[in-house]
């Protein structure tokens, strides 16, 4: 079966990770599109490629309607892969707990995310903030907004007692949660931000490793070492 939608993201984990996840683990096949920063630049002034300015983004062909498809927003693609793989729960309700920790994660991100991209991309200020002007931001992200978000979702982990986040097996919430915690924090690609930061989550942390340990992850990043990514497509074994 070919694949009849695009991943289009940096040659790196990112915000595309936790959408490639959902299709490798449900089995989805899909093309992986990798563009360069030098390529983005030039992507950017053009609003049909790049709507948003920004990646990730999805192109879905349609033989239905005969043209491609292009959706930016990461979280409404992965919901999309989520209902066409079986991660994003039929029952309203589940539904509606993998939406509000999704929104969760999505406001843990959101301040590290602008201390990484700095205010001028981030569309906040004209002017980069010093160094020890963004320590000071993480100092407070460490003490302030992690322990508020990621003691959220290790209580929903205790409370819901099967090592997922919602129901019985894995869903796009864990997979969400997946890039904060094992590409941002885990890696420590933020100063002032260590790893360690995790271990007071301990349920968070075996969440996380219960992901990796899946045979599809494993496989995928076996053929994918460092998360480094360029063009291809991917065909799930039967």
């Amino acid at each position: 079966m070919s694949p009849n939608i695009t991943i289009v993201y940096f040659g790196l984990a990112g915000r595309a990770e936790p959408i490639r996840l959902a299709a490798v683990v449900g089995k989805l096949p899909f093309y992986n599109k990798a563009i360069n920063f030098k390529d983005f630049g030039a992507m950017q002034q053009d609003k049909d490629r790049l709507p948003l300015g920004q990646l990730p983004l999805l192109e879905i062909e349609d033989e239905r309607i005969g043209h491609k498809t292009i959706i930016p927003q990461t979280d409404a693609i992965l919901r999309y892969v989520g209902k066409r793989t079986g991660l994003y729960p039929d029952d309203p309700l589940e539904a509606l707990q993998v939406d509000s920790i999704m929104d969760t994660i999505k406001a843990l991100e959101a301040p590290m995310e602008v201390t990484f991209m700095g205010p001028v991309k981030s569309l906040i200020a004209d002017k980069e903030w010093e160094k020890d002007e963004k320590l000071a931001m993480r100092k407070r992200i460490l003490e302030v907004a992690i322990p508020k978000y990621l003691g959220f979702l290790e209580r929903k982990l205790t409370e819901n007692g099967t090592g997922w986040l919602v129901g019985t097996s894995i869903t796009i919430a864990d997979l969400r949660l997946y890039f904060p915690c094992q590409v941002m924090i885990g890696n420590g690609i933020l100063d002032g931000i260590p790893p360690e930061s995790l271990d007071s989550y301990p349920n968070i942390k075996k969440c996380m490793a219960k992901i990796s340990e899946i045979p599809e992850v494993v496989a995928w990043y076996e053929a994918h070492p460092g998360r480094k990514y360029g063009d291809f497509e991917h065909i799930p074994k039967a």
